[in-house]
């Protein structure tokens, strides 16, 4: 998907370029966590990945379409839907049905497959309840839902979540968290997940590490669990998820060596009959 990126804000030396040769690819159906400190590269990698800023050096590819052609660029930002850590910043309309239907109002498709769009994201994420409501009126994680179904009403093929969980209550980030592995899982989105705090290493396929606008580190939830000292070198934080298994392993309990869901332990122990 993305190819030896460098990109620097104007005014910016190229030594200290927001983006300095990071390279990754994401799969349908697969689910990748990209995690790295705060001003890592993060934010400006997603808006180099759906053609939003476009690299000085390297190349974006997605399903063999090239953001640096302007007549392939507007494709790619329908395949790849961003949800950032904001929601407030991506909401535009009052009503929420208004909200979801603007982005498919703006390809010029007919008002019938508009209005069948916004009912068939409204269904996926389950909001079927929140149709006809005001969106000032919402929740925080309502808007954060709002904003995930108004990006899966344009039909993209993959999905950026760049911090979505960072401003919503634990109830609220698990749902969230909880309708990607869904996504992923059941209808085949490629789903990058950035972070810096780790939570998300629970839907993990793979795990890529960013620092200095690069991957440095690629790897397997498995390999998380000796990898703690590397973490904190790096100023992250270490997700609760993997402190649990970690301390529990270390007590002699048969559970797999990588992060999971306080749920997901529960139902192997109570399998091992212990």
């Amino acid at each position: 998907m993305a190819q030896d990126l460098v990109y620097a804000f104007p005014g910016q030396q190229e030594a200290k370029a927001a983006l300095n040769g990071a390279s990754l690819r994401l799969l349908p159906g697969e689910i990748v966590c990209l995690v790295g400190p705060n001003g890592c590269g993060k934010s400006t990698l997603a808006r180099n990945l759906n053609g939003l800023l476009l690299p000085r050096a390297g190349r974006v590819l997605v399903d063999g379409l090239d953001t640096a052609n302007p007549d392939e660029r507007w494709q790619v930002r329908c395949r790849v839907g961003v949800v950032g850590p904001d929601p407030e910043s991506q909401l535009v309309a009052t009503l929420v049905e208004e909200e979801i239907a603007f982005g498919p109002a703006n390809l010029n498709l007919s008002p019938a497959e508009v209005k069948r769009r916004v009912e068939v994201a409204l269904r996926r994420t389950g909001s079927e309840a929140l149709a006809g409501k005001a969106v000032p009126s919402l929740s925080a994680g309502e808007k954060q839902k709002v904003v995930l179904t108004a990006v899966l009403a344009m039909e993209p093929r993959y999905l950026i979540l760049d911090e979505a969980t960072v401003l919503l209550a634990p109830g609220a980030r698990r749902a969230l968290l909880e309708l990607c592995r869904k996504l992923a899982r059941e209808e085949g989105l490629g789903i990058l997940i950035m972070t810096h705090t780790g939570e998300e290493f629970v839907l993990a396929d793979r795990i890529l590490v960013m620092q200095q606008g690069r991957i440095c580190a690629a790897l397997a939830p498995a390999e998380i669990l000796a990898r703690r000292d590397d973490f904190s070198r790096l100023g992250l934080a270490w997700p609760p998820e993997a402190e649990m298994v970690e301390r529990l392993v270390r007590a002699g309990y048969p559970l797999p060596a990588r992060p999971a869901t306080a749920e997901e332990v529960g139902e192997i122990l109570c399998s091992l009959n212990l």
